[in-house]
């Protein structure tokens, strides 16, 4: 008989290692079959993330299955922090005041905070005067038609506004020590909105946005591929007919058969208006930041009040300072539209919201970052919900 050789021995050694390898792998994929990623949207820390595969590892795979996406749209409003009894009321001002103060704190290059703000001195009632701030649609003009009877005449309340709302710094006269400081703010994403579909969307007959309008946003933000004179003669032509096209508030207006694109729609899309906001082309009190106007860091406002709440919290704010003798002018809550209180309205976030790019949705954050951060909007988590609401199949 034949001595094995060494080389024949380890030949034989691999065989056999080989051998059980491949039984043993054999073995794991007939409990644990190879199965094909699932794949899924999901919307999560303000990025929106499509086609993420899930982990093939067991031991990485969640316990419990999730049953919605983080950032699943909310199409109803949320519920109000409303408070009838004063002292919830001046407890939760408090908790609001303190809150923003500790958030000035955080900012550490604020840039608003060496600019004035815009405060006026009401004290048309004779009773009882208040330190302003007003912020254009967040019920600046229902706060002060209450200090300026007869309630909302505009005529009266505007004419003599400059002589008897006086802004401190500028006129002689100035608040006594000790007046009440109030300040009315209100979700960028709602303000906004409420400013377009007020004074952009259909324009009034006697608007005075309408050379803004045309030649700030429309000319800049609607792509024709014609030579200069003829753009401008369609402009024209455009922005004439849109003083005589009938008016209704919040509408879009067409014009069938027109070959003009400036009159497809009349006046700026929701879209093109908000181009025009993040690149600055035209500023606008009606929708410039609340922080900007107001410089929250800078002044030491007593009362914030959130449009939100403000048909609760107003009548409080008047009972509170002293001043319950000022009717509510219940004909006019409507100019609040108690906002984002309706279903409908507030659907009307997502539909209008829902038009622009993630992108354009991202720098809309960006660009009201201080308002969302400093008044406790979750402005990132909202954006989120446009998005998924925005990326389902069945809209």
């Amino acid at each position: 008989m034949k001595k094995t050789t060494h080389g024949t021995l380890t030949k034989i050694l691999y065989l056999i290692v080989y051998t059980m390898v491949v039984m043993t792998l054999g073995a794991l994929l007939l409990h644990h079959p190879i199965s094909e990623p699932v794949k899924k949207s999901i919307c999560y820390n303000n990025v929106h993330q499509k086609d993420v595969l899930e982990p093939t590892n067991p031991a990485q795979l969640p316990t419990e299955p999730i049953s919605e996406p983080v950032c699943e749209p909310r199409l109803k409003p949320p519920p109000t922090n409303c408070s009838t009894d004063s002292e919830t009321f001046l407890e939760l001002i408090k908790e609001r005041r303190k809150f923003v103060q500790e958030r000035c704190k955080s900012l550490k290059q604020y840039r608003q905070v060496s600019v004035p703000s815009e405060t006026w001195f009401l004290d048309k009632t004779g009773k009882q005067g208040i330190v302003y701030c007003p912020i254009f649609k967040a019920a600046s003009s229902f706060t002060e038609a209450h200090f300026c009877p007869p309630y909302f005449s505009a005529n009266i309340c505007d004419d003599i506004g400059a002589g008897e709302w006086r802004e401190e710094g500028v006129h002689e006269k100035k608040a006594p020590t000790g007046t009440p400081k109030l300040l009315t703010v209100r979700n960028p994403f709602d303000r906004v909105l409420s400013a377009y579909r007020d004074k952009i969307q259909a324009l009034a007959p006697d608007s005075p946005y309408r050379d803004n309008v045309f030649n700030d946003i429309v000319r800049h933000h609607r792509f024709i591929s014609f030579e200069d004179s003829r753009r401008d003669n369609l402009l024209n032509e455009a922005k004439n007919m849109s003083k005589i096209i009938p008016y209704e508030r919040g509408v879009s207006v067409y014009v069938n058969g027109s070959t003009n694109p400036y009159l497809n729609p009349v006046s700026a899309t929701f879209p093109e208006f908000i181009k025009n906001l993040l690149t600055d082309h035209w500023r606008n009190e009606h929708w410039s930041e609340m922080t900007e106007r107001c410089a929250p860091c800078k002044e030491n406002y007593e009362y914030i009040l959130k449009t939100e709440d403000y048909m609760c919290e107003f009548p409080m704010f008047l009972d509170v300072i002293g001043a319950s003798d000022i009717k509510i002018d219940n004909k006019k809550k409507s100019n609040i539209n108690d906002a984002r209180k309706d279903s409908d309205q507030y659907a009307d976030v997502f539909e209008y919201y829902g038009q622009l790019a993630d992108d354009t949705i991202d720098a809309f954050v960006q660009w009201f970052k201080d308002d969302c951060f400093l008044f406790d909007y979750d402005c990132e988590r909202l954006a989120c919900e446009i998005k998924e609401w925005k990326s389902r199949d069945d809209l």
